[in-house]
């Protein structure tokens, strides 16, 4: 899997979030930046995209009409 710059990730090891700051394609290392301020390269396999869920935005009812009537 392959990770950018800045993504908002996961560390699945210990569940921390971060962003990914650097890449060692070489040996398949990231280097995640927490939000504390730490620091750490951890192997790509234990880093997981951040999904977070959001409620949809309300639809935009500008210009539809009432077909019923």
């Amino acid at each position: 899997m392959s990770h950018n710059i800045g993504e908002n990730v996961v560390n699945a090891e210990n569940m921390q979030t971060g962003n990914v700051v650097e890449i060692r394609e070489d040996d398949g290392m990231v280097k995640i930046a927490y939000l504390n301020g730490v620091t750490e390269w951890v192997d790509q396999n234990q880093v997981k995209k951040l999904l977070i869920e959001t409620d949809p935005s309300p639809p935009n009812f500008d210009g539809w009409q009432n077909i019923n009537g």
